[in-house]
């Protein structure tokens, strides 16, 4: 079942094992595929197991199985209301590990790249080619980035200009969508993630962050085991990058930062709300109200509000967008955890604008934690 498998231990009546799940979209059938392998293939004497699960070097999630009981389970299934009683989620010491066999990834692939909703260009896209590669230099430590070039465009065809008078922290992508037609530094960062505590997430990295911004930051992510609730805090001073994006900056620099709630309910409606500074200086907070599928099939969307009266904001108003996130194993019928998103934003102003690259343990962890395994629980045994 391709799952790589970092520790394997057996000590009294326990086995404990960390994999990295690199084939199932559903948490909840990679579950079921390790237990029962460990069920079929320990001894008698083997009563439980701790299974731990990996992205990256991000130990993302941990149960306990009982290997007596789930053996009357996978051939008579509990209904959902009965939970599971013989898989539980937990928060587990973390196992370090170092893989030695992947220190070093590359990969060519391509990329597009659209705008939408332009009055003079309603739609816009780019194909290109992406050269992406890292280097681990220590566990959880890792140096790494990416360069794009175009090689079919008519984002170039596109003469608009910003009109804002706020910091122009995103509406210049005009200028940055011209001058990086000869190739670019999409990111090349040196970064750190690590489990700092059972249920403790924490991530820093320095460097070109993204297109638009260079700095240095990071965040910490507080979500045990059993708790549908998430508390997470990020900080970072960034400076705006040169339109080519390369190594030149411009003259614009700030500090952002946010608390962020995440709330994921399990079969409603999941809620993130993220409140702090902006790119542009403002304050005010973003709400995202999102579905998600036991299917795989994720919906939702967002709106920011902030200090920035409407009138200043611009065209309008105020930031939002909505996004449809469609799994490739629904499509293909043959397991794998692609998946492909559609994002729709009717403006891109700066008022309420996001640095993208400070919020990303959550969406790191949440596919695997327990409310994604109750939400699949008709997976378990498939």
């Amino acid at each position: 079942d391709q799952f790589k498998i970092h520790y394997l231990n057996f000590e009294d009546d326990t086995v404990t094992i960390a994999v990295t799940n690199t084939k199932f979209r559903s948490t909840a059938q990679s579950i079921g595929r390790v237990a029962s392998t460990l069920q079929r293939f320990t001894s008698d004497e083997i009563k439980l197991a701790n299974v731990s699960f990996y992205h990256g070097d991000l130990q993302i999630a941990s149960y306990q199985v009982d290997l007596e009981k789930i053996t009357s389970e996978q051939f008579n299934p509990k209904p959902i209301e009965d939970k599971v009683l013989s898989i539980k989620a937990i928060d587990a010491t973390t196992i370090p590990f170092t893989d030695n066999r992947s220190r070093f990834t590359w990969a060519v692939t391509p990329y597009i790249a659209h705008r939408l909703f332009n009055p003079d260009l309603p739609l816009s896209m780019e194909l290109g080619a992406q050269f992406e590669a890292s280097y681990q230099l220590a566990t959880g430590m890792k140096i790494g980035g990416a360069i794009r070039k175009s090689v079919l465009t008519n984002l170039t065809d596109n003469h608009r200009r910003s009109d804002s008078v706020l910091p122009r922290v995103h509406s210049d992508w005009p200028l940055y969508d011209h001058a990086g037609q000869n190739g670019h530094i999409h990111a090349l960062t040196l970064s750190y993630v690590g489990n700092l505590a059972p249920g403790l997430y924490g991530r820093t990295h320095v460097g070109l962050l993204e297109p638009f911004f260079a700095g240095i930051g990071g965040e910490i992510l507080y979500k045990p085991a059993q708790w549908p609730l998430g508390i997470g805090f990020d900080i970072h001073h960034v400076r705006k990058r040169d339109y080519d994006m390369l190594f030149d900056f411009r003259d614009y620099e700030t500090t952002v930062g946010h608390i962020s709630l995440y709330y994921d309910a399990g079969g409603i409606f999941d809620v993130e709300i993220n409140t702090g500074r902006y790119l542009a200086g403002d304050w005010g907070a973003t709400t995202t109200i999102s579905r998600k599928f036991g299917s795989g099939w994720e919906v939702g969307g967002y709106a920011t509000f902030t200090d920035v009266p409407f009138d200043t904001f611009g065209e309008g108003s105020f930031d939002k967008g909505f996004y449809v996130s469609v799994p490739l194993d629904w499509v293909t019928s043959k397991p794998t955890q692609a998946q492909r998103a559609l994002v729709i934003r009717p403006i891109t102003r700066d008022g309420g604008a996001n640095l993208a690259s400070a919020r990303s343990l959550n969406r790191r962890i949440e596919r695997s934690q327990n409310t994604a395994f109750q939400r699949e629980y008709g997976r378990l045994w498939k």
